[in-house]
């Protein structure tokens, strides 16, 4: 949990300098410590957790967008970040969704459906609910819940209070 929490934390920390350094190609310590917090803290995460508790709703969304042919053309962690900003919502982490909605927005990374694409929010509902993995959850993910928080990412996008 806190390797995976300190992921989190120091992506949101060095992220945005380290993809402006980069786009410079300027090798600096946030850079440095971005890609190493990508490979290492990311990669430990992924093999010390049991393969059921790796996936969650992020890669839930992932999965149901690569049926929708709009999506197409967003890269894996484009959509994952999405995905995160709705897990975070679902769970009510709403002080630190906010940060990853900011995030998102200063590296245009996506911060709704639209940006993916995604236009039918029923049929991506239902799409992340087949799922399997989303069962490992340490509680039962509705469709209620999921539209709740994609609308609260509208709410997110004009500013307005949860």
């Amino acid at each position: 949990m806190q390797i995976a929490k300190d992921c989190s934390e120091r992506l949101l920390k060095y992220g945005v300098r380290a993809v402006d350094d980069a786009q410079k190609n300027i090798v600096s310590d946030e850079f440095i410590q971005t890609v190493l917090t990508i490979i290492v803290n990311t990669g430990l995460v992924s093999v010390l957790v049991n393969l059921n508790y790796n996936s969650s709703l992020a890669h839930s969304l992932y999965l149901a967008s690569v049926k929708i042919s709009d999506c197409k053309g967003h890269m894996h962690g484009e959509i994952v970040s999405l995905g995160v900003l709705l897990l975070l919502l679902v769970d009510k982490q709403l002080i630190q969704a906010e940060k990853v909605y900011d995030f998102n927005q200063k590296l245009d990374l996506p911060t709704s459906l639209m940006n993916l694409g995604i236009k039918d929010v029923k049929q991506i509902i239902d799409l992340i609910l087949q799922d399997k993995h989303l069962s490992f959850a340490p509680y039962n993910i509705t469709k209620e819940m999921i539209k709740e928080a994609i609308d609260m990412l509208e709410a997110l996008k004009h500013k307005k209070t949860f």
